[in-house]
C-alpha cells in the first residue's frame, strides 16, 4: 500500500458549493466579507472563525509525544464534530476543513521525509458505519499539507471503542489493538486523528511503529483536543 499525496479533495462538489453559495457552515447566515482572499476563508463566516479558531501551542501526550491540534473539543466544535462522524453531515465536514486550513504544518517535514498516517478503524466499525471518519479529514490534510498519505496500519475487529471510556480504561483498552501491514521507510510518520483525549490510541500505535523501525519520529496531530480547561501539557515549556 504505497503512500501517496491526495491532490483534490474529498467531496470537492460541496466545497465548490459553498464558495459559490458563501453561506456560513456554522452558523448558516450569509457571509458578507471573507477572512483573506482564500477561497477557504468562505466555508465559515468571520464572527465563527474567531469563535472556534485557536492559536493552540504544540502539545503533547501522555506519552511525550508532539501533538498538533486545530482547536478544542467544547461546543459548538464538538457538536459539529458529532454530527459529521455521526450522520457524515457536509456543513460539518466544511467546518472541519475550514480548522485544518488554519493548523500549521510540523516543522522539519515534508513530502520528501514523511507520511500522514490516519488512525484506523475496525472493518465491522466501517461497515456499520458506512464511511470512515478520520481518513476522509487525513485526506483533506495531505491536500493541504502534499505530504503523502500512508494507510499500512490496521486495527483488530474485536477492538472496544474509546468513546465514554474513563483514562485507565482506555489506556488498557488499546494496547494490543493494531498492526502494521507494510513497513514505512520514512523518517517522520505523522498519526491523524479526528479527536484526542488522552493520547493513548496514539500512543499504542507509536510503539508499534517503533518497534518496527526504532528510529522513525513519531508525531501526531488531531483535528480536536479536550476543552479549553483540559489541556495537554504544552511541548515547548517541557523541552
Amino acid at each position: 500500500m504505497t503512500a501517496h499525496i491526495t491532490r483534490l479533495p474529498s467531496h470537492l462538489p460541496a466545497l465548490v458549493g459553498s464558495w459559490l453559495h458563501d453561506t456560513c457552515h456554522l452558523c448558516g447566515q450569509t457571509l458578507v466579507y471573507p477572512l483573506d482572499d482564500d477561497l477557504f476563508s468562505r466555508l465559515i463566516c468571520g464572527f465563527c472563525h474567531e469563535m472556534v479558531a485557536h492559536d493552540i501551542p504544540l502539545l503533547m501526550t501522555e506519552s511525550g509525544m508532539p501533538l498538533s491540534v486545530a482547536g478544542f473539543y467544547d461546543v459548538p466544535t464538538n457538536r459539529v464534530m458529532a454530527h459529521f462522524k455521526d450522520h457524515e453531515n457536509l456543513s460539518a465536514l466544511m467546518v472541519l476543513y475550514h480548522l485544518l486550513y488554519y493548523l500549521p504544518i510540523p516543522k522539519g517535514v515534508s513530502s520528501a521525509n514523511a507520511v500522514i498516517a490516519p488512525v484506523p478503524t475496525t472493518d465491522d466499525r466501517l461497515r456499520n458505519r458506512g464511511f470512515n471518519p478520520v481518513l476522509t479529514l487525513a485526506k483533506c490534510l495531505s491536500v493541504l499539507w502534499q505530504i503523502p498519505l500512508w494507510q499500512g496500519i490496521k486495527r483488530h475487529d474485536n477492538a472496544v471503542r474509546q468513546r465514554g471510556l474513563d483514562r485507565q480504561d482506555r489506556l488498557k483498552n488499546v494496547q494490543d489493538d493494531f498492526y502494521l501491514i507494510e513497513s514505512s521507510s520514512t523518517r517522520h510518520v505523522i498519526l491523524f486523528d479526528d479527536v484526542v483525549t488522552t493520547g493513548s490510541t496514539l500512543t499504542a500505535i507509536a510503539n508499534v511503529l517503533q518497534r518496527e523501525n526504532p528510529t522513525v519520529k513519531v508525531q501526531a496531530v488531531a483535528v480536536l483536543h479536550g476543552k479549553p480547561d483540559f489541556h495537554l501539557p504544552i511541548y515547548q515549556k517541557l523541552l
